[in-house]
């Protein structure tokens, strides 16, 4: 009877809390997906590279879309192409990007009021391939930098670079969005290694960007305190009469 008594004051506590603080259908701490893919050809399908603007600069590279040939035996993660940092017209070169810019001013499902709020962030996804050169093959990561309505960068992030020899490895990372965002440049970024050489042979696919909810400070403390009353009632029903 005391058991029942306890699991229903446990349940009694959640329901009021949830309901009275509109957090029942949020997982983990209120995340939630707020909008769905927002890149173009994120997975090179297009057999090109539409919707990506390759960055020219000093030793950049001219990344591609690969369709398995640019190393054989290196197939794209999924579908019938990736992207490779490929080499520099004529020559080598030390790094290659390819650059995509999204507005996220006007999403329905993510408000300037909430980006603005800091309860927005970018839930960034993609796989990475290195040719396998021993310890000093190439690799890759993905940047991404914040701007305001006029353009003017607010902030830059970067997941850690990635060097999965001969295996497909999936990468994901979220950034909170500054106050003031209105577009994000994604920009896929490759790297040869210090050993010289002429190609980067580093490879990238299904790369997704998506939005997502964040708990206000407020929700995340309510939170955590539901958990460590859950966790009192769970020990204290363990616990012998």
């Amino acid at each position: 009877m005391e058991l029942l008594r306890q699991s229903t004051l446990k349940n009694a506590l959640l329901n009021s809390l949830r309901a009275g603080l509109g957090i029942l259908a949020l997982p983990a701490f209120g995340q939630v997906v707020l909008t769905g893919e927002l890149l173009t050809n994120p997975d090179a399908e297009t057999g090109n590279l539409t919707g990506w603007t390759v960055v020219s600069g000093t030793g950049n590279t001219t990344p591609s879309a690969d369709n398995g040939t640019y190393d054989t035996g290196y197939n794209p993660h999924a579908g019938s192409y990736d992207f490779v940092g490929d080499h520099f017209p004529g020559g080598g070169g030390a790094q290659g990007y390819l650059r995509q810019n999204v507005d996220v001013s006007s999403l329905p499902g993510a408000t300037t009021a909430q980006t603005d709020a800091g309860t927005v962030a970018a839930q960034v996804t993609f796989w990475e391939l290195s040719y396998n050169q021993g310890s000093s093959s190439d690799y890759a990561n993905i940047g991404l930098s914040f701007k305001n309505a006029s353009a003017v960068t607010l902030q830059t992030v970067a997941t850690s670079t990635v060097m999965s020899i001969d295996v497909w490895k999936q990468t994901q990372v979220t950034f909170t969005l500054p106050a003031g965002t209105r577009s994000i440049d994604y920009l896929m970024q490759f790297y040869r290694a210090s050993n010289g050489g002429t190609y980067i042979d580093s490879f990238i696919d299904d790369n997704s960007l998506k939005l997502i909810s964040v708990p206000e400070p407020a929700t995340l403390t309510i939170a955590t305190t539901v958990g460590l009353l859950v966790f009192a009632l769970g020990r204290r029903k363990c616990e012998p009469a």
